[in-house]
């Protein structure tokens, strides 16, 4: 008995036949030969290699569409914030070559979609028109971020703002790249500069109040985010930033709206569960509030574990004298986040009206050594010369 041959180049061993009667087997047949094909089947056949090569066709032609049209779609996106299409602000670029504004308006949207070798040529144009102009080395700057060429970008950045202190692309791009950079003093020093230039400036403001968080400037961090959300309402990332900040310093009308913002946008949202649980538990003790504190906190545990959740959680549930449900999960909440001081504080008190003193004592060293600790490395910090970076 044959076995079915994988790599026959008969034509009729296709699976898109495989449905036939058992009659007319398109395959090596028991008897070792294959079986004649009829005049149908071979229609069918032929049929079916010319649409396969059609639709081959189509795709290929598809894709191409699709890439030309990303293409024009992001240049168009880019080009509609000065509210003219791309395609005039090319011919206008080319029918002008003397033009400046002409070559700086084709160049800032070929560099901000990205098209970067597209843009050196008509910058290098502008450069010649008006050496002196800090949106040239703006955009030059912009371009060789694009291109993750950093350190040029730097230089580039710099020549603008010597030329024009206030340039708004150069101090931006200069400030996100400080941020990316870990470099935390110049970037504040951007964004305070931008927001002074303009106090409207949402975008500044938020990343002000985030650099703020990591310099450990939290009330200067909450005005900064107070000022951003205000402006941005419908701006997730603003709203949640500004709502965790507001209620770790207990403003919690304030927490309260930021976070419902951020649930109307994403009703799943974990960060703003977790805090409007930690929210409604401080200002509604009662049973019902314990209760809609916990059912958030519950919510937004089951998309991810997290140790904040877990701790809040916690918290809740020490409030309503469930000491067995707080101990786990303030437990869970260590093993995430062993290094947060307060949970072990929680954790002593759950173990104490537990009547677990042993476990209450042990929660109560591990804090005192972890403060300890921090204490060390404040001092240690406090003695290290400051960057000048």
């Amino acid at each position: 008995m044959d076995t079915i041959d994988s790599n026959s180049n008969n034509p009729a061993d296709n699976s898109e036949v495989a449905n036939d009667k058992p009659s007319t087997v398109i395959s090596k047949s028991f008897f070792g030969e294959p079986a004649p094909l009829n005049p149908d089947q071979q229609d069918r056949i032929l049929y079916i290699k010319v649409l396969k090569r059609r639709m081959a066709v189509i795709i290929c032609s598809i894709a191409v569409l699709a890439l030309a049209f990303g293409y024009w779609y992001n240049l168009r996106t880019h080009a509609q914030s000065v509210g003219l299409d791309p395609m005039v602000l090319e011919q206008t670029a080319r029918d002008n070559p003397h033009d400046l504004e002409a070559q700086l308006a084709w160049a800032e949207v070929l560099v901000k979609a990205k098209r970067v070798e597209d843009a050196s040529p008509v910058l290098e144009q502008a450069k010649r028109i008006a050496p002196n102009d800090s949106r040239v080395y703006a955009l030059l700057g912009i371009a060789a971020v694009s291109g993750h060429r950093d350190s040029e970008a730097r230089d580039l950045l710099n020549e603008s703002l010597k030329r024009n202190p206030s340039d708004i692309s150069a101090l931006r791009t200069l400030a996100n790249l400080d941020a990316q950079q870990h470099h935390l003093a110049p970037a504040i020093k951007g964004f305070e500069r931008l927001t002074q230039i303009n106090p409207k400036d949402a975008d500044a403001w938020q990343r002000l109040g985030l650099l703020l968080i990591g310099a450990r400037e939290n009330y200067r961090s909450y005005d900064a985010l107070s000022h951003a959300a205000a402006l941005a309402p419908n701006d997730i990332l603003t709203q949640r930033a500004f709502g965790n900040m507001a209620l770790h310093a207990g403003r919690l009308p304030e927490a309260k709206k930021a976070l419902q913002a951020v649930l109307a946008l994403d009703p799943n949202d974990q960060e703003a569960l977790t805090g409007l649980g930690g929210v409604l538990m401080q200002t509604d003790p009662s049973p019902s509030g314990l209760a809609s504190a916990e059912t958030y906190t519950t919510t937004a545990l089951q998309s991810a574990p997290s140790a904040i959740a877990y701790r809040i959680r916690g918290q809740i549930r020490m409030m309503q004298r469930n000491f067995p449900g707080a101990i786990e999960d303030l437990n869970f909440s260590v093993r995430l986040e062993p290094e947060h001081r307060s949970t072990y504080v929680y954790l002593s008190q759950c173990y104490a009206r537990a009547g677990k003193p042993d476990l209450a004592k042990k929660a109560t060293a591990i804090y005192e050594k972890l403060t300890e600790e921090g204490l060390a490395k404040d001092r240690t910090a406090a003695l290290r010369p400051v960057s000048k970076k």
